[in-house]
């Protein structure tokens, strides 16, 4: 009974000490914000010329008048956001392909796969 009592509580120790991760990871994973290509590299600490060929070569996203864009199927599968506007200062309209938080998540372990495949 003893060791079963003790057991119960590092794990309830353990569960605490993690709880504050566990809620970033949820309000990350759930957050409506979205991320430009450059902040997606930085998060995932790759570099930027490596991940743009990748996500190229993989059919993820494909450059269109000098913008990388997303595929549309991934836009479907809210990886993506199209985010318009219009530049204030020389009244220019932009459409820009985002990373959703979903959109990063997904990316992050597709990025992983492939550079075990790589290494392989």
């Amino acid at each position: 009974w003893a060791e079963q009592f003790e057991a119960n509580q590092i794990a309830q120790q353990q569960l605490a000490e993690a709880e504050p991760k566990i809620d970033f990871v949820d309000r990350y994973a759930n957050s409506t914000a979205c991320f430009g290509f450059r902040e997606v590299c930085k998060k995932l600490g790759v570099n930027e010329m490596r991940f743009r060929e990748f996500l190229i070569s993989n059919h993820i996203m494909y450059v269109l008048a000098g913008k990388m864009t997303a595929q549309q199927n991934h836009i479907a599968a809210g990886r993506f956001k199209v985010v318009t506007g219009v530049n204030n200062q020389n009244a220019h309209a932009y459409a820009q392909a985002k990373f959703t938080a979903k959109g990063v998540e997904w990316v992050a372990g597709e990025w992983a796969k492939y550079n075990l495949r790589k290494q392989a």
